[in-house]
């Protein structure tokens, strides 16, 4: 009968959260660190985990509204506790049911902190892809860089080869300058940092493109849609012979053999386009009219 009571009090914390802040804090601790199980064994952990973050928000907006209250001590509580178990908490309870309520709360949260949201976010993400994009319709970040591991391999050579090799040999050519004096009148001087000036401008931008990349997964790639890593068979209006293309990154085009950057204008014009699609593509030289004939994956 007193179990059955207890059991009576816990189902009531948990349903009214919101009027019982402290005794839901304990609740979720207790049950994130596996205690009392049998006061549990009805309770849906995502909903719990779910209604502690919206419990966290309100106070966090009751906070940022003036209000009177020790609001604060309870929310320290939820940050502690999130932080000690909140993470290993929400990935252990993920399944194909809660991934995407847990993922919606959490990154719409304002009180939870951007480490922990980040850390939550990328696993479902990971691990439930199809909740983030259409079937063939893959969502690419404007901010990143897509291209093979092959064509990251090629710039990184370059990268490399800017900081080893160029930079000095133009430390030597400056050094060289010096030793002969005069700098004013000195051509040679002038022309050496003009160089490295050149090769700092180069060397930054290089380094920020290669810290934005996402390397190209073949076993990501999907045909049913135009995207990086496809092939793309087109047909131009007006004419019979076809025109092959593959949608690669920047740094894999090689036009010789109809590989093409996804930023291209031919490329833009055909992301997240279906064969027998027409799609109207504006070139340098004026609009294009393609049918799509075929897509295919290009790995």
């Amino acid at each position: 009968k007193k179990h059955h009571a207890i059991e009576e009090v816990a189902l009531k914390v948990f349903n009214h959260f919101n009027a019982y802040p402290e005794h839901y804090i304990w609740f979720c601790k207790n049950g994130m660190h596996g205690r009392h199980p049998e006061l549990y064994k009805n309770i849906d952990p995502a909903i719990m985990f779910n209604r502690l973050i919206e419990l966290l928000d309100n106070l966090y907006f009751k906070i940022q509204k003036g209000r009177d209250g020790d609001f604060k001590t309870n929310v320290n509580k939820i940050k502690n506790l999130l932080e000690d178990k909140g993470t290993d908490y929400a990935i252990n309870i993920l399944n194909d049911a809660n991934a995407e309520s847990i993922f919606t709360v959490v990154s719409s949260s304002k009180g939870l902190e951007d480490w922990f949201k980040v850390s939550i976010e990328s696993v479902i993400q990971d691990r439930y892809p199809d909740l983030f994009e259409q079937p063939g319709h893959p969502k690419l970040d404007e901010n990143k860089i897509y291209v093979t591991k092959e064509g990251y391999d090629r710039r990184k050579k370059e990268f490399d080869n800017l900081m080893n090799v160029e930079f000095p040999e133009n430390a030597q050519d400056l050094g060289e300058a010096i030793s002969r004096g005069d700098l004013r009148e000195n051509a040679e001087y002038k022309a050496a940092r003009e160089k490295q000036a050149m090769l700092v401008e180069k060397a930054e931008r290089m380094k920020a493109e290669l810290q934005r990349v996402v390397l190209l997964d073949p076993h990501a790639v999907r045909s049913e849609t135009a995207s990086p890593g496809t092939r793309v068979t087109l047909k131009h209006q007006g004419k019979t012979e076809l025109e092959i293309y593959t949608i690669l990154g920047p740094w894999d085009v090689d036009i010789e053999k109809g590989v093409i950057s996804y930023l291209s204008p031919i490329g833009k014009g055909l992301l997240s386009r279906a064969a027998g699609e027409t799609v109207t593509i504006k070139l340098p030289e004026g609009e294009s009219i393609y049918e799509i004939v075929k897509i295919e994956k290009a790995f």
